[in-house]
């Protein structure tokens, strides 16, 4: 098949990375393979250069400029199918492929947003009808949608993200240390709940004793008011000698190998990278309970679930794990490494993500399972919060 790919850009987020691998996967299969952005961001362009993949940069300024020239592009290339990654660059294809086209459409919903019904988002959901197939890497999405759009359900597929198991690996087990060392690798924005993890670790710092280390790598140009009042924050509750916030690192694996756990407070999610990177370096996993967490933390287990919006449910969940022997940690990290494999295999997640495309490509919605076929509890409690 001939493939084109297109993202916003190739910056360092998670989405952005599960279509560069994808991309390397098929054209390692054989497959003629595009991908193609339009913003600027190359944190993950020697990826494809590595691989060979070509990459097309279309560049422009501003929405309109972008749709046009992403809709002169698609519409003069000659491919069989093409797969666009978020809610932007899904938009634009679909636009371009009106009022019709000889090509296949995938397009990729990659967070489960809080509310489908305000904003821009309120009319765009209905696009997806353009399309031959959407994926979406957690069922809480797929569920929003099926409900927003009743129409989109036989093209809707649940597909998990995939990792490369042999780079994301567990490594030697880390120095003993006095602190609990929590890794975090995601957005500096609101949704990540940056500012109520820090709450959080005041807690266990200077009400119960306990010293956690939080190392937070994420892009600081995101959200620059917020990350000034977390950096005062910081100050304000003495933190500054354990709660670090770091730019991306491109030496990801060596973090979450070094680590105690890996953390991610966030208040909504789609499937997130670091927490299926995490458990692929067999590590214990502290999330937030909402989406499909459910399914990828098992309490007790391989980590510890709780509520975002509480700081307090935070800070007992890290306690909770603080309290554990270092036998216990080491056994909780098997069991992540033992989901990660059956969960996440890059042959598995390839091989669906191949069947839509082809059958897109052929005009046809998907025929497939969802992967995983469980629908997680907190899928379901995410609904039903979104609905309330």
């Amino acid at each position: 098949m001939n493939i084109t790919m297109l993202t916003e850009s190739l910056g360092s987020g998670g989405a952005e990375r599960q279509l560069c691998i994808l991309a390397v996967e098929m054209k390692r299969r054989g497959h003629s393979v595009q991908v193609v952005t339009y913003a600027p961001g190359d944190f993950y362009l020697s990826m494809l250069q590595k691989a060979n993949v070509n990459h097309i940069f279309l560049g422009g300024q501003g929405t309109w400029e972008w749709q046009s020239k992403i809709r002169r592009f698609l519409r003069s290339e000659r491919h069989a199918v093409v797969l666009a990654f978020l809610q932007s660059s899904a938009a634009y294809a679909e636009l371009a492929a009106l009022p019709s086209r000889r090509w296949g459409l995938v397009v990729s919903e990659r967070l489960a947003l809080q509310d489908m019904d305000t904003g821009a988002y309120r009319f765009r959901k209905y696009f997806h009808l353009i399309a031959d197939a959407i994926t979406v890497n957690s069922h809480a999405n797929r569920l929003m949608l099926e409900k927003a759009v009743s129409a989109l359900k036989n093209r809707m597929v649940t597909i998990y993200n995939a990792v490369d198991l042999e780079r994301f690996k567990p490594g030697a087990t880390p120095c003993k240390s006095k602190e609990l060392r929590l890794v975090v690798a995601a957005r500096i924005n609101k949704q990540k709940n940056l500012l109520g993890s820090i709450e959080a670790v005041e807690l266990l710092h200077h009400r119960r004793g306990i010293r956690v280390s939080v190392e937070w790598y994420g892009n600081i140009a995101d959200d620059p008011p917020l990350l000034c009042q977390a950096k005062r924050r910081i100050t304000e509750l003495g933190l500054t000698d354990c709660f670090y916030i770091h730019p991306p690192t491109r030496d990801i694996i060596a973090k979450y190998q070094q680590s105690d756990a890996v953390f991610l407070p966030s208040f909504y999610e789609g499937l997130p990278n670091t927490v299926c990177e995490g458990m692929s370096c067999g590590k214990p996993i502290l999330m937030s309970a909402v989406c499909d967490a459910g399914n990828l933390v098992k309490e007790g287990q391989n980590g510890f679930l709780f509520s975002p919006h509480d700081p307090h449910d935070i800070a007992n969940a890290i306690e909770k794990f603080a309290s554990l022997s270092e036998a216990q940690r080491h056994a909780m990290g098997e069991t992540s490494r033992r989901m990660a494999e059956e969960y996440f295999s890059l042959t598995k997640i390839a091989d669906l993500y191949e069947a839509v495309l082809l059958s897109a490509s052929q005009r046809q919605h998907p025929n497939i399972g969802h992967w995983l076929p469980e629908v997680p509890w907190t899928a379901l409690q995410h609904n039903k919060l979104a609905a309330s």
